[in-house]
């Protein structure tokens, strides 16, 4: 079996090909199936049986758009004894209900880059002219429900953006979505060195100031979150 890796190392697999967009992507190089990522992937099996950590994390990317790749080598993972974390958009809930019913996730890494607003797109710049946003929104949902289903660790995290995803409006949506998960949630700061739109590069990322501000304001309002700045 081959598949699109655009980087293995330690205890990190980097899957390239993405289903999303954002401007301010700093792994921009891994948004395309390139044919120099296309290996078999015997190779990052024996990456992960040669190394000594404990945990796996498959990322990208979007690793749940190579779903038969995925689920071998999370498989190879625990059948080695090692936790399985996969970090993903969410945009694909028949993957997720692939690895979830296998029982090969220990923790899941769930961005959730925008609320279900108008904002949506212009955050992941995700629409098609096949697929629109609302189809990809109704998707997400989706996989959140199948979260709700299994027993598994859960973080989310959201990306502040400044000039597109700051806004108290924004992040309350986000909060009133993820409140009824028992999980973490990391609010990070975009970084402006590498951008697949170059006009991030002159953005400034938030302050820690602006971070510990946004945590205060969502606790006020949902104080049984978990929120790591």
């Amino acid at each position: 079996m081959q598949a699109y890796i655009a980087e293995f190392t330690g205890n990190t697999v980097y899957f390239s090909g993405c289903d999303f967009n954002c401007g301010f992507c700093n792994t921009p190089e891994m948004l395309s199936f390139k044919e120099d990522f296309l290996i078999d992937i015997r190779e990052v099996k024996q990456e992960i049986k040669n190394n000594s950590f404990k945990e796996i994390l498959f990322t990208g990317g979007e690793p749940c758009l190579q779903r038969p790749a995925l689920v071998e080598l999370a498989k190879y993972s625990k059948k080695l004894g090692k936790k399985v974390f996969l970090h993903t958009n969410g945009s694909k809930p028949n993957a997720l209900q692939s690895v979830f019913n296998l029982n090969l996730i220990d923790k899941i890494i769930f961005d959730i880059k925008a609320p279900f607003n108008e904002n949506f797109d212009k955050v992941t710049k995700s629409q098609t002219f096949f697929k629109p946003s609302q189809d990809i929104m109704n998707d997400i949902r989706t996989s959140l429900d199948l979260l709700k289903q299994f027993d598994t660790e859960i973080e989310f995290r959201t990306l502040i953006v400044p000039s597109l995803m700051y806004r108290k409006e924004d992040l309350l949506q986000i909060a009133e979505i993820i409140k009824e998960y028992d999980c973490t949630w990391k609010l990070s700061k975009f970084n402006n060195n590498v951008n697949l739109e170059k006009k991030y590069n002159a953005l400034n990322p938030p302050t820690d100031i602006f971070m510990e501000s946004i945590k205060e304001m969502l606790l006020t309002h949902y104080p049984k979150l978990r929120i790591e700045v």
